[in-house]
């Protein structure tokens, strides 16, 4: 029994050890330049050859990274996001939800609590709020709608 406890206080000990151990650096010099610094010689072209130093080909153009954040087609029409942004442009358009359908979502960091669409006379709290940028169809037209990630906040895009 006294030895077991003996061990196991042992190898505490060094576990507890080895998580408070910090490495130490040592800072070493870079070595003094033994000469002047070289610069390459020119090279010549072979006699009889009048062409120019050949370089490597160039990198095909290559496209522009986006900005854009990535749209999501064909979102899930159960979730609760979708439902409130479904019905609130429904309502909006004096249309029934059933006619409304989403067609592509992508997720957005709103700056402000009114998903960066105050109306008039509204004052919108300052904060980053999760939500998403919903895209419906309806009656042949296409329907930008905001709402954040519950689907508590939804705007209406006209």
């Amino acid at each position: 029994m006294t030895k077991r406890f003996f061990i196991a206080i042992l190898l505490i000990a060094v576990l507890l050890t080895a998580c408070n151990s910090t490495p130490t650096q040592t800072q070493v010099a870079p070595p003094a330049p033994t000469q002047a610094p070289v610069s390459p010689a020119p090279t010549q072209a072979p006699a009889g050859n009048t062409s120019p130093t050949a370089y490597p080909p160039a990198q095909p153009d290559l496209p522009a990274p986006t900005t854009a954040p990535m749209a999501y087609p064909a979102p899930d029409p159960s979730l609760p996001y979708v439902i409130a942004g479904r019905d609130a442009l429904a309502k909006a358009l004096s249309l029934n939800p059933d006619t409304v359908k989403a067609i592509a979502f992508e997720a957005v960091n709103w700056n402000d609590a009114c998903l960066g669409v105050a109306n008039a006379g509204e004052v919108c709290a300052a904060v980053i709020t999760p939500g998403f940028r919903l895209t419906f169809e309806a009656s042949g037209m296409r329907y930008e709608v905001r709402t954040n990630d519950t689907g508590e906040i939804v705007r209406v895009i006209k």
